[in-house]
């Protein structure tokens, strides 16, 4: 059918609702589309109208549900994420100097600010109202996400299983989200255990190297005053025991019994030892 305006925009004709309207022959089998389509309220005017501007998508009336926020979790008809900032994520993991720091940045990078879209592919499959989904990729500023779940029309449930990996970050463990619920306000869970982990040993690695030299350092002055104390680190050997002299042959006396024997001799000459 035609839809037609007066110049001052008023809808003139259909003059009514239209009903009974059906769309049949799906090619893959699906159930037929019976449908109204309502044009006017209870006075008689018409819902529909045309203005001089660009043509647009919008409606002054609505009787279903409600656009909803994804727990400051959306995404603008602009293609940006609101809500979450995986690029200062991204930007700022390298620079953080303890486990606050990370902390600080992902309760602020995982609850607010703006991540745009790049792109966004994937393949979903319908069947009765309900959506699923097993490749939904999304290319992120500083970030890629895999998307796995379903949204559930008739029920008006979604349950979406989220990966994003840092993309300069690759060895990084990823930062899962998890959306359940309502379609319009879902429950959502950040799972960033494994990257905190991540984080926190690469804090301790870092400290480990920075504070080896100094150990080193030390221990090798703790090394010199036990060498000084024990004589250079090396065990004292045992004294060789005298041994006795083959018969026939007088011992050669030692430098200590020869400097002790001319002691004597001085003294007894002297007369000092009378």
């Amino acid at each position: 059918g035609t839809v037609t305006f007066a110049g001052s925009g008023t809808l003139t004709a259909p003059a009514a609702d239209v009903t009974g309207i059906n769309i049949t022959g799906f090619a893959n089998g699906s159930n037929d589309i019976n449908f109204d389509w309502q044009l006017y309220d209870s006075a008689g005017l018409p819902l529909l109208s045309q203005v001089a501007a660009p043509s647009a998508v919008s409606s002054t009336r609505q009787n279903g549900f409600s656009s909803g926020t994804l727990q400051s979790f959306t995404i603008g008809s602009d293609g940006v994420i609101q809500g979450i900032d995986l690029g200062r994520l991204n930007a700022q993991l390298g620079e953080l100097n303890s486990e606050a720091d990370f902390v600080n940045l992902a309760g602020i990078a995982l609850t607010s600010g703006a991540t745009p879209i790049h792109s966004l592919e994937g393949t979903f499959t319908a069947e009765r109202g309900v959506l699923r989904t097993n490749d939904l990729r999304i290319v992120l500023d500083g970030a890629e996400g895999r998307t796995t779940g379903t949204i559930d029309l008739p029920r008006w449930q979604l349950a979406l299983n989220s990966e994003f990996r840092l993309s300069g970050h690759p060895n990084a463990p990823p930062v899962g989200l998890l959306l359940m619920g309502p379609i319009d306000n879902p429950s959502r869970e950040i799972r960033d255990q494994a990257l905190r982990a991540y984080v926190m040993e690469k804090l301790i690695g870092a400290v480990v190297r920075k504070l080896a030299p100094k150990i080193t350092d030390k221990l090798g002055a703790v090394g010199g005053i036990l060498d000084a104390i024990t004589g250079g680190g090396v065990a004292p050997q045992p004294e060789p025991q005298p041994q006795e002299a083959p018969a026939g042959e007088t011992p050669e006396p030692k430098p200590a019994q020869l400097f002790q024997n001319l002691l004597k001799g001085i003294i007894k000459g002297s007369g000092l030892g009378n």
